[in-house]
């Protein structure tokens, strides 16, 4: 829960909640924000991801192209990025312990790192990519102001550091993913891929012309995806002669 408040914790129970005051929080915006934008991204590359396997596998007609490129079109992929940052300053603001787990900042540092991947194991940060200066700026829109670390909490106020970290990270990849996506570095080469398929199964019709059936007086039409078998068999029930 983001800014959790309107609500006491008593022996480890919740009472005295106030719905109002819960659904309303200092973060409520922000987090409405970011799930509307969230919604319209699962809700678009949902659907476009639908008609790109329908491409994929050979429908190239105006529906599918269409569908493709409308989808796409949602510029929510790229806003969120924005409100995500925003959401990110006030984070240090109202939960810094959740923002040091999304950092795996164990020390406060000036400048603070932005750790890629890594565990936190027996109080040590392992197999992480630091990015100087990233946390600042991301956490503090600063080159040198610290983002507080681990330390500088009790532990039985901090979240599940790896899982909290991880599923920060995820979200982060899938957004960037997407945003790519929306941007054209990954859409665009699926949708001139038409240029670049292999030509279309050539199939033999009737109409033969001569007695021995020659091949270069047949019409010749083009069918997606028809087996060669089949071509063959069209052929040899017309009569058609050569191989």
């Amino acid at each position: 829960m983001n800014v959790p408040v309107g609500f006491r914790l008593v022996d480890r129970e919740v009472t005295d909640v106030q719905t109002w005051a819960v659904l309303f929080s200092p973060a409520a915006f922000w987090q409405f924000a970011h799930m509307w934008l969230a919604a319209y991204m699962v809700v678009s590359f949902t659907i476009a991801g639908g008609h790109a396997v329908g491409m994929l596998r050979g429908r190239r007609d105006r529906r599918h192209r269409r569908g493709f490129q409308v989808a796409l079109a949602s510029a929510a992929a790229l806003i969120q990025p924005v409100v995500c940052h925003l959401l990110g300053g006030r984070l240090a603001e109202w939960q810094p312990e959740k923002l040091a787990a999304f950092e795996l900042a164990v020390e406060t540092e000036s400048p603070s790192p932005l750790r890629l991947g890594g565990l936190l194991i027996d109080g040590e940060v392992r197999w992480a990519i630091d990015s100087p200066y990233l946390g600042s700026i991301i956490a503090r829109n600063s080159l040198t102001e610290p983002a507080l670390g681990l330390e500088a909490f009790s532990v039985d106020t901090l979240p599940p550091v790896n899982i909290t970290h991880w599923a920060f990270q995820t979200m982060i990849a899938v957004g960037t993913l997407l945003a790519l996506c929306r941007g054209g570095v990954l859409g665009r080469p699926l949708a001139r891929r038409r240029r670049r398929r292999p030509p279309l199964i050539p199939a033999v019709h009737g109409d033969q012309r001569g007695a021995g059936g020659d091949r270069h007086g047949s019409r010749v039409d083009r069918h997606r995806g028809r087996p060669a078998a089949l071509v063959r068999l069209r052929r040899d029930a017309n009569g058609g002669g050569g191989r």
